[in-house]
């Protein structure tokens, strides 16, 4: 705990005094006319916000919840009459994207230019491209646009390989989860299920590019067959609007509106960064003092919003800031939803969900709490890249469901297993013993498969909230589902298109969209929205850490071991790092051997 906090006040005293102010080369203005909004997209889009009050993580993470309103801001603002972008590595899921490009071509609709600018462009970032209305880059540079490529993940020769045998029981024929541990290639119908879910995808991705560049699909379709390109020859083909070295790029939009402009960088940061007087050796005490006073919270009625972001887990995670505590736990949740029903200010709840799924327990944890406050509140869904499995199986509780084109969702269906290790245990020279009383007592060990009576009585448990799934979507979406629920379930992935017709969603569109259709749920014309819990910032958690909080330390804990393996991979293959730690925390989740609610398909697509 000492060494936590003393780290935080290093880095406290070692914080910039000032965050810079401009972009390279352009003047400070003192009596703007008009307003060039200038953001510049890096680093990792979050999905729950982030408190970062001394600026530790500028440029390297933000929220889409805060960088759409960063963009709504801007649209509804007078003051400003552009939108200017320059991309410098952002890695977000191509449902953000969507959102994203989504808010761009709103302000284009409010007749304010949007130009954007980067060295490359990939897949993602070319669709967040045209929602611009200008689209520039480097010279000697590429458009790296060459279709959809997906990968997925099975490990069985490696499980192989170091004497790890595997035991899975599932419900659903193509609720193909576990088919990364018992198989090396995809069943025939996980492989239906990915060309389908592909050609959807596609679709949307195809469709997306053409409605930011008003042009015909087919035509679409060409020029993505016909890639890459370099910058003269995207040019050519009409991808692209300008070839031109950023310097040149700032300095043309601001020519553009005749010298009557300024370029803010730090538009609608409503919270200044704080700064730290070196010469002062009490300073960092002042700011403690300043992070510790508690937040006036406000009385105007609000829209609440909960993120339910990563596997799902059971439990609480770690108090230590510093700790691995990336999931969804449904204890934190499930207080949260609490906290949002209670509080007389909120009106209305919106999930934000982002999750492949994870423990039945927990997601059915967090679909009672729904439940329970769902009698006193609307509730609404805001799906992001991914709500399937669990991440689909709390979200039955909602009035109405949201998800982007590019989201993948549904996957009903559940399967448990476990990995049997005792040949590995062998290799290297561990002998075990086992000693057993009763007849299924080796049902929860991973020191040999199931035996026939444990795999009738864990196929009844799979087989039973199998059932118990189905009912909560037949009884959630009613009259909705255009098939079915048969013809539906059984483990199918589907995009959030194909829900839409489907009847497993109700409209497509993004965040925004969910908190004002909330909103007018409650005849809300003006109100606040809230995240809860409010984020804390790293000295709040540090503070916390040491009084106490409400909720227990965490139920599961993941061992740290392979994500510092996975850290230096990710340097290598970021996109296979991310699915490989996805996979390793089911590993940990599985060591109990409860119903997993997992979505099937642990892959990468670029």
């Amino acid at each position: 705990m000492l060494r936590s906090f003393v780290m935080i006040a290093i880095l406290v005293w070692l914080a910039p005094l000032s965050r810079a102010a401009g972009i390279e080369g352009l003047p400070a203005e003192t009596s703007p006319t008009l307003r060039v909004v200038h953001l510049r997209l890096a680093g990792e889009l979050s999905e729950t916000p982030v408190e970062d009050p001394f600026g530790f993580l500028t440029d390297q993470a933000v929220s889409l919840k805060t960088l759409i309103g960063r963009l709504e801001d801007a649209r509804a603002d007078k003051e400003v009459g552009a939108i200017m972008i320059t991309l410098d590595g952002l890695a977000a899921g191509y449902g953000q994207i969507e959102e994203l490009q989504r808010e761009l071509l709103r302000i284009r609709e409010a007749k304010k230019p949007v130009f954007i600018h980067s060295d490359m462009y990939d897949n993602r970032s070319y669709l967040l491209a045209t929602g611009a209305e200008e689209i520039s880059m480097a010279p000697t540079s590429l458009v790296l646009l060459v279709g959809l490529y997906g990968e997925r993940l099975y490990i069985k020769t490696m499980l192989d390989k170091i004497g790890v045998g595997s035991d899975f029981i599932k419900s659903g024929p193509y609720k193909s989860a576990a088919e990364m541990f018992t198989n090396t290639g995809p069943s025939p119908e996980a492989d239906q299920n990915m060309n389908w879910l592909f050609d959807s995808m596609y679709d949307r991705f195809i469709d997306g590019i053409a409605h930011g560049r008003k042009a015909a699909p087919d035509k679409i379709r060409k020029l993505v067959d016909g890639g890459p390109y370099t910058a003269d020859q995207a040019l050519k083909a009409g991808l692209i609007d300008k070839v031109e070295p950023r310097d040149r790029f700032i300095a043309r939009v601001k020519d553009r509106f005749k010298g009557r402009v300024v370029i803010d960088n730090r538009y609608a940061e409503k919270k200044k960064s704080m700064s730290l007087d070196a010469n002062n050796p009490f300073a960092m005490f002042s700011l403690f003092s300043q992070m510790s006073k508690p937040q006036r919270v406000s009385m105007r009625p609000a829209i609440g919003i909960i993120y339910i972001d990563g596997a799902i887990m059971p439990g609480y995670r770690s108090q230590n800031p510093f700790a691995g505590n990336e999931g969804a736990f449904a204890g934190e949740i499930r207080y949260a939803i609490e906290k949002a029903m209670n509080d007389a200010t909120v009106k209305a709840i919106v999930l934000r969900i982002d999750s492949p799924g994870g423990s039945a327990t927990a997601s059915e944890v967090i679909l009672n709490a729904a439940q329970v406050a769902h009698g006193k509140k609307p509730i609404l869904v805001s799906m992001g890249n991914v709500a399937a499995s669990g991440g689909y199986y709390v979200a039955m509780a909602a009035d109405e469901i949201w998800a982007d084109n590019h989201t993948l969702t549904a996957s009903i269906g559940v399967f448990t297993g476990k990995l049997v290790t005792t040949q590995m245990w062998n290799k290297i020279g561990f002998n075990w013993v086992p000693y057993r009383r009763g007849q299924n007592a080796g049902a929860l060990s991973q020191a040999a498969p199931f035996s026939e009576t444990e795999r009738v009585k864990m196929q009844q448990l799979v087989d039973e909230i199998y059932v118990t799934f189905k009912k909560h979507v037949t009884d959630g979406r009613g009259k909705k589902l255009k098939k079915p629920i048969e013809d539906i379930a059984a483990g199918r992935v589907y995009t959030g298109a194909q829900a839409l017709e489907l009847g497993l969603v109700d409209k497509i569109g993004g965040l925004d969209a969910a908190v004002e259709a909330a909103a007018k749920r409650v005849n809300l014309t003006r109100y606040d929205v809230r995240v809860i819990p409010e984020p804390l910032n790293p000295i709040e958690q540090i503070f916390s850490e040491l009084g106490g909080r409400r909720e227990r330390p965490s139920d599961v804990s993941i061992g740290t071991d392979g994500e510092s393996l996975l850290a230096i991979l990710g340097k290598l293959d970021p996109e296979r790092a991310r699915v490989a730690k996805q996979m390793l925390i089911g590993i940990g989740m599985m060591k109990t051997q409860e119903p997993m609610m997992l979505m099937p398909e642990m892959m990468v697509v670029r």
